[in-house]
C-alpha cells in the first residue's frame, strides 16, 4: 500500500526517528513505526536520509500497526525507497495543517508534563498539532531542551523536546512569540522512584509561525 503523506516531524527516537505526518489520503495525522525491535519501532536514520519536514512523499506501508496508546501507527516497508515529491517551507506547512489543528481545552487531558496510565486509557489520540504562543525553548537542570508555552491561555511547563533542531542550545534559550508544535505520547511508560508509570508529553516538532506569501498554492500533489 503506498501512502502519499506531508513529513511534519522527524524528531530523535532510540538512535533512530520517530516519524510523524499528515496522511494526504486519509486526512488524518500518522505516525510510521518501524519493527525494529531494539529501537521500539523507531525509523532507521538511513531510510529518511534525504527527506526534512515539509517533504511530500510517497511511503510504502504493509499494514497499520496500532498499539494500545498509538492509534496512529502504520509499518513502514523498509526495503522501499520513500519518493519525495516535493517540498513545501514552513509557512505553506502552517497554513495547509489549520484544518487539523488540535482544539481541546488542554493538552491531551491535563496541565502538566506527564499523563498517568488512567489518563493515558482516557486519550483516543497520540498525536496533535498545537498552536502555541509565548514559547521558550531551554534547558532543564538535566541538560535536556525542554519548552514551556502557553495554549488556550493555561501555562505549560517544562515539556520535553525531541526536535534536534534545538538539541545544541548549551546556556542559551530561544524564546518565540507564536508557533505551531507537532506533540507526540509514547505507548511505554517512564517509572518513577515510588513506582508510578508515567507518560511524559513530547514535543516532536517546533515551527516558528511566518505567513504565506500572497498568491501561494496551498495544494499538494496527490
Amino acid at each position: 500500500m503506498l501512502k502519499r503523506v506531508l513529513i511534519l516531524a522527524t524528531s530523535a527516537k532510540n538512535h533512530g526517528l520517530c516519524v510523524a505526518a499528515l496522511d494526504c489520503g486519509d486526512r488524518k495525522l500518522i505516525r510510521l513505526v518501524s519493527d525494529v525491535q531494539l529501537t521500539d519501532g523507531a525509523i532507521p536514520k538511513n531510510y529518511m536520509r534525504e527527506v526534512r519536514v515539509g517533504d511530500v512523499a510517497d511511503v510504502s506501508i504493509l499494514s497499520p500497526a496500532p498499539n494500545e496508546f498509538q492509534p496512529e501507527n502504520y509499518l513502514v516497508d523498509l526495503h522501499t525507497p520513500i519518493r519525495v515529491q516535493k517540498h513545501c517551507d514552513d509557512a505553506f506547512v502552517i497554513d495547509y495543517m489549520a484544518p487539523y489543528l488540535y482544539r481541546r481545552q488542554f493538552l491531551f487531558g491535563n496541565l502538566h508534563k506527564v499523563l498517568t496510565f488512567d489518563e493515558m486509557k482516557k486519550n483516543n489520540i497520540s498525536l496533535a498539532w498545537v498552536h502555541v504562543r509565548d514559547v521558550l525553548v531551554h534547558l532543564s537542570e538535566y541538560g535536556k531542551t525542554c519548552t514551556s508555552f502557553r495554549y488556550q491561555g493555561c501555562q505549560y511547563q517544562d515539556i520535553h523536546v525531541t526536535d534536534s533542531d534545538f538539541f545544541d542550545l548549551r546556556d542559551d534559550s530561544v524564546e518565540i512569540s507564536e508557533a505551531y508544535f507537532l506533540m507526540s505520547l509514547p505507548h511505554r511508560p517512564w517509572r518513577s522512584n515510588n513506582g508510578t508509570d508515567l507518560y511524559f508529553k513530547f514535543v516532536a516538532k517546533i515551527l516558528p509561525v511566518s505567513r504565506v506569501q500572497p498568491g501561494t498554492d496551498l495544494q499538494i500533489p496527490f
